[in-house]
């Protein structure tokens, strides 16, 4: 059975509304909002925000720098996000009461030093943001691998070559053995 979710979304600075979505269709309802983000000619694009029923909001710009905040105003944290669906996939979690459970640990203190990087949204994204994975498979380095897959990265996700972390972790295999004989 659905569950039925009140949120509020819109636009830092300009229009905002108050949805009662099935939790099966939020992901489409996120995707949308930020796919405004795309816009560059606009400033009113340039930042978004989503409330959950609790007031507690998170705001995105388009270069992936996500803030959350209690509606109190007691906590402001910051996370850079690598990719368009991870911004998508963290939104989500909050807004269906998960995002304490699985990406609270990711925002940083309020005063922290955020990376930077190319933009998350728009014509200037890189599309090899969220292949982190893929590198530390790839170069053969376990325990990264293993801190990234622990910290939420997309096992399934595809490379430029359309390649899975799987597939890179193989090829440092062969490459290995290879090298060996």
């Amino acid at each position: 059975m659905s569950e039925s979710i009140f949120v509020r979304i819109g636009h830092v600075g300009g229009h905002a509304e108050e949805l009662q979505v099935f939790s099966e269709h939020l992901r489409s309802k996120i995707d949308a909002l930020l796919q405004e983000l795309n816009t560059d000619a606009d400033p009113e694009h340039a930042r978004v925000f989503v409330s959950d029923q609790h007031g507690d909001n998170i705001e995105v710009c388009a270069t992936g720098l996500m803030t959350f905040s209690t509606d109190e105003g007691l906590k402001q944290t910051y996370y850079r996000a690598s990719s368009a669906d991870k911004v998508a996939e963290i939104v989500t979690d909050f807004l269906v009461g998960m995002f304490g459970e699985w990406w609270a640990h990711e925002f940083v203190a309020e005063h922290a030093s955020v990376p930077k990087g190319a933009p998350v949204f728009g014509p200037n994204r890189d599309p090899e943001a969220d292949c982190f994975l893929h590198k530390a498979a790839y170069a053969g380095n376990l325990s990264v691998v293993r801190a990234l897959v622990l910290a939420g990265h997309d096992v399934n996700r595809k490379d430029g070559s359309r390649d899975s972390p799987l597939v890179c972790a193989v090829l440092a295999l062969q490459r290995g053995s290879s090298a060996g004989e």
